[in-house]
């Protein structure tokens, strides 16, 4: 150690053996496919989620590289991510760019539609926040309602939504009920699931009319619309 020598294992240069590469690997949560010639030889990994890769066991066991397809470094193929996404009940609507460049996405169950990083779908339990046990539940009550808005560019924008709250007073934080000028409640539903099945009714209908500008809302830009759509706001 007097000239500066460290760890010769650490530094490639001193021999380990296959199993225990393999043991160490197996910690990490990978398999070693193939057998271990050198600490900088490629070898063939098997990943948790089962992706396999190539790579040098010390870029993994002293440089913390994992898995590629985990950490979202390695493009996946439209068709994949396509593939993964309907897996979870979801639809790709964007052009897919990579891992981490969030996409548009729509839930096939209620229809909600956002912006979502493919990496946390794919890699994550995430899903559909409209259908997260903390949103909208389909099996209580709900209502439709109906609120003015405004326009921070001029005039107002209108926007549909669903609550199982019998006011919108539990819907909005308070610095976005600043924005809302007018409340209509359209209906009350016994099951919510009515409720989000008009919603998505009629956003199909006037989705020619959505309004497509600077965030407004913490959460359902998507359900805004430049016009008054269902003529209500006779106040105008």
């Amino acid at each position: 150690m007097t000239r500066g020598d460290g760890c010769g294992i650490c530094a490639g240069v001193a021999p380990r053996t296959h199993e225990g590469i393999e043991e160490s690997f197996q910690k990490r949560g990978m398999e070693l496919l193939e057998p271990y010639r050198g600490i900088h030889t490629k070898v063939l990994i098997r990943g948790a989620c089962g992706h396999k890769w190539k790579a040098e066991p010390n870029s993994v066991l002293n440089n913390g590289r994992g898995c590629p397809r985990c950490a979202g470094t390695q493009k996946r193929t439209i068709k994949a991510v396509d593939t993964a996404f309907q897996a979870k009940g979801l639809q790709l609507l964007g052009s897919y760019e990579n891992g981490h460049t969030k996409v548009e996405t729509r839930c096939l169950k209620c229809g909600y539609e956002w912006m979502a990083r493919p990496t946390s779908i794919i890699n994550t339990p995430s899903g559909c926040p409209g259908c997260a046990k903390t949103g909208f539940k389909d099996e209580l009550p709900g209502i439709l309602y109906y609120a003015r808005l405004t326009n921070p560019s001029g005039g107002y924008l209108y926007k549909l939504g669903i609550s199982n709250f019998p006011s919108i007073e539990g819907r909005f934080q308070q610095w976005e009920k600043k924005k809302i000028s007018k409340v209509w409640i359209i209906k009350s539903y016994e099951r919510g699931f009515e409720a989000r099945m008009q919603e998505l009714k009629l956003l199909r209908q006037h989705s020619d009319v959505r309004y497509s500008g600077p965030k407004i809302l913490k959460r359902g830009d998507t359900e805004l619309f430049n016009v008054d759509i269902l003529g209500l706001d006779i106040t105008i």
